[in-house]
This record gives C-alpha cells, structure tokens and sequence, in this order.
C-alpha cells in the first residue's frame, strides 16, 4: 500500500482511503502510533500481519509449549 492508494479506493466516498482507515482494516487499534513519515505509515499498514490474525496464531502456540513445560 503506498501513499497513492489507487487500488484502495473508499466504499462510499470518493476518495482513498487514510492510514488510519487502512490500520482499522487490519484491526490495529485507533490508539496505535506508527512512528513514522507518512509515506511510510502506508508501507508499515500494508506489510503488517494483523494483530488479531496475529493473536489468534499465537495463542495456541502459546497454550502448547505452556502445556509442555508444566509436563515436565
């Protein structure tokens, strides 16, 4: 996602969408501060893995090796 957004185009409004709009896509929440220029924030959006996809992955990964160590 770059700074254009001409793929990225609002559903109801003519207009691309904002970093923050792209960041809400990706569940990042509202209080989240990329630190960063704003060519760059589109780029950070855009590469991100999301991080309730992110959570999701984790947790059982999580959950294992906890299992694992309390095993031993």
């Amino acid at each position: 996602m770059r700074k254009d957004c001409l793929a990225y185009i609002h559903p109801t409004q003519t207009r691309s969408i904002s970093v923050r709009e792209a960041a809400r896509l990706q569940s990042f929440p509202d209080d989240f501060i990329f630190d960063a220029p704003m060519t760059r924030m589109f780029e950070l959006v855009g590469n991100s893995v999301p991080p309730l996809l992110a959570e999701a992955i984790a947790r059982p990964i999580v959950e294992q090796v906890r299992a694992y160590y309390e095993s031993l």
